[in-house]
């Protein structure tokens, strides 16, 4: 399927809703923008349901650079099944030139996706949306 032809190839994920929450000692402010870019590679190919695998998410700027020193958080769920992800995904090494690998994703059933990507550095936090469809 074609979906599957462009995460093996790291495409460039368009970000369906995007929203930055930055804080400020006690405040936080929103943004109507993810600040990166997002692409991601997934070790099953096809992702195949009920299993267990990882991901490399590649972050970059808006201009290209890739984006080191950062932590992130996955979510995820159905939008139309109002349910996440039966897993708590992790980071678990940062690999090296906007790379990191993220641990313990498993979708139990096909359908719509959406994976809210957390990327902190320093005290910016900004949510990233990816949608996918299995």
């Amino acid at each position: 399927m074609e979906i599957f032809k462009a995460i093996r190839t790291l495409i460039n994920i368009s970000l369906l809703f995007t929203v930055g929450l930055v804080h400020s000692q006690d405040q936080a402010s929103i943004t109507n923008t993810c600040a990166y870019k997002l692409s991601f590679v997934s070790e099953l190919d096809p992702i195949e349901i009920n299993r267990m695998h990882s991901w490399t998410i590649h972050i970059e700027t808006l201009t290209g650079i890739p984006v080191e020193g950062a932590a992130i958080t996955l979510e995820g769920g159905m939008p139309e099944h109002d349910h996440g992800l039966p897993t708590s995904p992790r980071m678990t090494a940062e690999l090296g030139s906007g790379d990191y690998r993220i641990e313990g994703i498993r979708f139990h059933m096909s359908g719509v996706w959406e994976i809210t990507a957390t990327i902190i550095i320093d005290d910016t936090h900004n949510l990233c949306v990816i949608p996918l469809e299995l």
